[in-house]
């Protein structure tokens, strides 16, 4: 594995977990930007709210996922993080190739 060179983007995306009080998590989706970098990590900032997925509790905690709830959790991520590199290259989406 390679060493952690420590460089991050202009954004990023932070997931965080609310523990709902009906048996459920709701997975938060927040954009962030940094604010300092420093030797020890980077400190970063929420910039604006995303979405959420609401999961029931258990199924977190016995990782009991079906393939289609994984794929759109997945897809959920990585269409913000190609957003971001849409931004970044100052091109748009339709710029970037297809990934499928």
């Amino acid at each position: 594995m390679n060493p952690d060179d420590g460089k991050r983007s202009e954004k990023a995306l932070l997931l965080s977990l609310q523990i709902l009080h009906d048996g459920r998590i709701r997975i938060v989706f927040d954009d962030v930007s940094p604010v300092v970098e420093k030797a020890g990590g980077t400190l970063w900032k929420a910039d604006s709210f995303f979405t959420h997925a609401d999961v029931l509790k258990d199924k977190i905690l016995d990782f009991d996922f079906s393939d289609d709830e994984l794929r759109d959790f997945a897809e959920m991520t990585l269409a913000r993080l190609r957003a971001y590199l849409s931004v970044s290259m100052k091109g748009e989406p339709e710029d970037l190739p297809d990934p499928t």
